[in-house]
This record gives C-alpha cells, sequence and structure tokens, in this order.
C-alpha cells in the first residue's frame, strides 16, 4: 500500500493540471481533474505550496537538489483520528463468529478519500489502519448482464495518482475480502454513537487488540480458549 508522493499543480506554461512523482523527472499531464479534485489529492499527500514549488523544481531539475529535501512531512489532520477503545461482540446466541467491534473519537469520510488500485479493479482505501474497498466491475467499460450493484447507477472515484474510474457495475461489501491483511470489525464513533460496517482493520492491529482484551484468535477467529473454538457461556463483552 505504499507508493511515491504525488504532487498535483498548475503547469507554468501549458496551464493545465499535471502529477509530479516524488524521486521521478518529469511529469504527467492530467487535464481531466477539476480544481476540486486537486486540493482533495493535495491534502491526502500533505503538500503545501512550499511543497508545490519544490516539486515543479525537481520535476525539471532533478530531485538530488538540496531544495528537494525541504519537503514537509506533516499528516493532513482529516486523516487522523484516534483509537478510544476495543470490545469483543462474541454473539452468543448466534452462530456468528465472535467480531471485534472498535470504538474512535470520529468517523473519517473515506468516500471522499482518494483511493488505491488494487487487482481485478478493487478500489481500496486505508486511514490509519483502517480499510475500506469498493468493486468497480468489467473496468467500467461492459457492466455485467446479472442485476447490478447500486442500481447501476454510475459511481466515481479519484484515485491516489490521479486518475478517475467511472462504472455503473459497482459493488461494495467487506473490506476483507481485498487481497490485503486485514480483518472486518465493527467501527463506532465515540460521541455520536453512529456506527459503519463494511471496514477492516489491519491484521496485525486487530490481533493485538484481541489478545490484549485477554482473547485468542485461531485460524483467524477469535476464541476465548486458546485450544479450540470457543465463546464465553454469559452473552458479555471484554
Amino acid at each position: 500500500m505504499n507508493q511515491p508522493r504525488h504532487f498535483f499543480l498548475m503547469h507554468p506554461t501549458l496551464h493545465q493540471i499535471i502529477s509530479v512523482v516524488q524521486g521521478v523527472r518529469g511529469y504527467e499531464e492530467l487535464p481531466h481533474l477539476e480544481p476540486e479534485q486537486v486540493v482533495i489529492l493535495n491534502s491526502y499527500y500533505g503538500n503545501s505550496a512550499a511543497d508545490l514549488k519544490i516539486a515543479e523544481s525537481a520535476s525539471m531539475f532533478g530531485w538530488e537538489t538540496p531544495a528537494a529535501s525541504g519537503l514537509s512531512t506533516d499528516i493532513p489532520e482529516w486523516l487522523t483520528f484516534k483509537y478510544v477503545k476495543y470490545e469483543i461482540d462474541w454473539h452468543i446466541l448466534y452462530a456468528n463468529q465472535p467480531r471485534l467491534n472498535v470504538y474512535i473519537d470520529k468517523l473519517p469520510d473515506f468516500y471522499m478519500q482518494p483511493h488505491h488500485v488494487g487487482p481485478g479493479n478493487i478500489l481500496y482505501c486505508t486511514i490509519n489502519d483502517l480499510v475500506s474497498f469498493i468493486k468497480m466491475g468489467s473496468n467500467g467499460i461492459e457492466p455485467r448482464t446479472a442485476m447490478m450493484g447500486f442500481g447501476g447507477s454510475t459511481m466515481s472515484r479519484l484515485t491516489t495518482t490521479g486518475q478517475v474510474i467511472e462504472s455503473n457495475d459497482c459493488w461494495s461489501s467487506r473490506a476483507e475480502c481485498v487481497d490485503i491483511p486485514c480483518k472486518d470489525v465493527m467501527v463506532y464513533e465515540t460521541e455520536s454513537r453512529s456506527g459503519c460496517a463494511g471496514l477492516a482493520l489491519r491484521t496485525s492491529v486487530w490481533e493485538k487488540a484481541v489478545t490484549d482484551l485477554g482473547a485468542f484468535v485461531i485460524d483467524g477467529v477469535i476464541s476465548s480458549s486458546p485450544d479450540t473454538l470457543t465463546k464465553p457461556e454469559a452473552d458479555t463483552h471484554v
């Protein structure tokens, strides 16, 4: 999920939006981008006005110049939140597997964040170890003949490299289905008490939260016993 830093700015003579990649000379023309999308992308990478000036110069004269070392490293506020607590919902009376509930101080807006492009045209985004995804279907060209997701509505997503992908065959489901190490969770915002399903937590963070709560992980499933998959006798949260 790591990728080079991108910068989005107006070309000084072409007068159109271009993308500059850290460490790479030259640029890519992105005439399709709207001004508000440029703002979102630069905010995502934490690019300041000074950073854009540095990127413009480095794209022409190289990233080995002393000025290129002056890029800011601040994380944008809208890409941060605080974890408040975790708890396990054991689903005692049901056949469902136990689930980790995650409580944070504010729910981030995954839909407005630029998405990474994964295998099979799956678009996913990550914010502070939480993962969300949407499947755009057939590269947005030939929709399936069967019933389409979201009623066949055309949806658009902005990628982290400044591309715009559209499809009328979109599907959104469990983020754990993405081929990256994460586990499905239920996320709640502490103050509003609103919840958000369809998100996942990086596996390493998920496993630590589960074991810190005194539970165990067997074959990727939460258990109250270290030896066999079991649940507590009482319908409790921990």
